[in-house]
């Protein structure tokens, strides 16, 4: 994939609401690899004034999102598994990273982790299978 397909797609994500609702910050995005970072605060609490799983989750799919939408064709997710390993600190930056680490040329399958940039402390891991539908984005011209 070019450099402008990939710019292209930060773009989108840059547009994208869900995202800057809950401050996640595309840090690093190349072919079938992405890092992401966000700072857990308040917002994101769950009833426990802990961070909330699907905030983490989040945070791990934009990664997961942008890495198989990163090898230049539109992928969506097909199945994503999540283990919770400990929780984070309040308003630590936390970082979530998804790489490819095989591929079909149909799916594509990818691990993905999430810790606490400060401190290194590992607060979950997830695998996640991608489809390839063969197609462009739709967002780029012909021939992008």
């Amino acid at each position: 994939m070019t450099e402008d397909c990939l710019a292209a797609l930060k773009a989108r994500s840059d547009d994208e609401g869900f995202r800057r609702l809950l401050g996640i910050e595309v840090v690093e995005l190349q072919p079938g690899r992405c890092r992401t970072a966000m700072v857990f605060d308040p917002r994101h609490n769950n009833v426990f004034a802990m961070l909330h799983g699907g905030a983490l989750f989040s945070l791990m799919d934009e990664a997961f999102q942008l890495a198989c939408n990163g090898v230049g064709e539109t992928s969506v997710a097909m199945q994503i598994s999540i283990n919770f390993i400990a929780p984070a600190e309040p308003g630590a930056r936390i970082l979530a990273e998804a790489k490819q680490v095989h591929t079909t040329g149909k799916t594509d399958l990818y691990e993905c982790a999430a810790w606490q940039e400060a401190d290194g402390k590992q607060l979950a891991r997830c695998s996640a299978l991608a489809y390839r539908t063969r197609r462009p984005h739709p967002w780029l011209a012909p021939g992008e």
